[in-house]
């Protein structure tokens, strides 16, 4: 472009930056007491009518936080998610379609969080459940590599977050693989509807999927290995076999249309820091070697970035993957300036972060980070997510200042 005479060329923004709040909706969770999951402790919303309510409702408060309109380059919007597998297709679809015109109504945009591995107690196919726990047809993970199916709690796989869920599926499997392109078969057609929109921040595929990675001995005997492999390439096999999955899904949404630069991963992997201060388990898949694998060529890498200390370096780490694998570009898909290593985590009282809210936001979006998916606000009372000091800081960025690490 050519300035012209006497009055100066606006400065480019650079790449487009989002800046959304998570609402949590949806979220199928099977009580411990119903092994066949008929009663769930966080109910989804049912219609499409329902969810659009809430979600007009959600982001009324995410704009009545920041107060302020977002300069060029700079987007406020709001994620819906987990939207987990066990919702099936029409609660699936309902979401999306409301998701995106609660966004038109209100004027912020909008992501659309997948939640891939835990919920899928209630997958079904031709074949009957995924999750039936036996025969040749069963996807579950194993303990080994006799074969050996454990109950939920007792693999490595399985998730203590939330009770009851189930251990990890089989990645690798043939009906695992066709339950990806058969949900994304379903969701692919209606994100694209939306994916022309300017208010279409994206979709997050995976929450934190396949969490801490520990060996799942059903895929790597897919794959061809066995108990004489050595752990060492056990573990890079691992870190490959999620890779392909989380693949295979942003594949199957591209190739129905979806931008590249609108699908993003969503994984978890450990710092050298983690390891040495026990917070993770050295031998699982999820190392300070594994940050490649939440990068593919059909969408933008993201992981899980909290406060913690300083020294954890988990954003680091991310930034410098993404120079590596994903030409520069990756995103925070949850987190918050907290420390989830003290406080008490079944009251979701998180230690006090060791930065400031603006270094916290800064060592995102000042290498290479172009969303920040923040997790703590639902709009009821004041949390670290909604602090003065947090509000300050996304108006700072929304409106195109420049955030320093103090």
């Amino acid at each position: 472009m050519v300035a012209l005479a006497g009055c100066a060329a606006p400065a480019d923004p650079g790449p487009t930056r989002y800046l959304i709040f998570q609402h949590f909706t949806a979220a199928p969770i099977p009580d411990p007491g119903d092994p066949n999951g008929a009663h769930v402790l966080i109910q989804p919303n049912a219609s499409y009518d329902q969810a659009l309510a809430d979600d007009e409702a959600y982001a009324d408060r995410v704009t009545s936080l920041v107060g302020v309109t977002p300069a060029r380059g700079r987007v406020l919007g709001f994620a819906m998610g987990p939207l987990g597998l066990d919702l099936g297709d029409q609660i699936l679809v309902d979401s999306i379609r409301a998701g995106f015109d609660a966004a038109q109504a209100k004027h912020v945009a909008v992501a659309f969080h997948l939640d891939i591995s835990h919920f899928w107690k209630r997958v079904a196919d031709a074949d009957g459940r995924l999750s039936d726990g036996t025969g040749a047809l069963d996807v579950h993970e194993w303990m080994d590599f006799a074969g050996t199916i454990a109950a939920a709690g007792q693999h490595p796989g399985s998730d203590d977050w939330q009770p009851n869920l189930l251990p990890a599926m089989c990645y690798a499997c043939d009906r695992v693989e066709a339950m990806v392109d058969h949900v994304t078969s379903v969701i692919g057609p209606e994100l694209a509807a939306g994916a022309a929109s300017d208010l279409f921040a994206g979709v997050i595929i995976g929450w934190e999927a396949g969490s801490d990675n520990p060996l799942g001995y059903h895929s790597l005997s897919v794959k061809g290995y066995d108990a004489a492999t050595p752990n060492a390439t056990l573990r890079l096999a691992q870190q490959q076999i999620l890779h392909d999955y989380i693949e295979r899904w942003a594949r199957n949404l591209n190739g129905y249309g979806i931008a590249t630069t609108k699908i993003y991963t969503h994984l978890t992997s450990c710092t050298q820091w983690d390891i040495d201060n026990h917070f993770c388990n050295p031998s699982y898949a999820n190392g300070p070697d594994a940050f490649w694998e939440m990068f593919n060529a059909y969408s933008i890498g993201g992981v899980s970035v909290y406060a913690n200390v300083a020294a954890e370096g988990t954003a680091e780490a991310a930034a410098d993957a993404a120079a590596t694998y994903g030409g520069g570009a990756w995103g925070m898909m949850e987190g918050t300036n907290v420390n989830i290593f003290t406080g008490d985590q079944s009251t979701n009282s998180y230690g006090a972060s060791d930065v400031d809210f603006e270094t916290y936001l800064a060592k995102i979006y000042n290498h290479g980070g172009v969303m920040a998916d923040i997790f703590g606000f639902e709009g009821t009372g004041v949390t670290a997510s909604s602090t003065d000091e947090a509000v300050a800081a996304y108006r700072k960025f929304l409106t195109g200042g420049t955030l320093v690490e103090h």
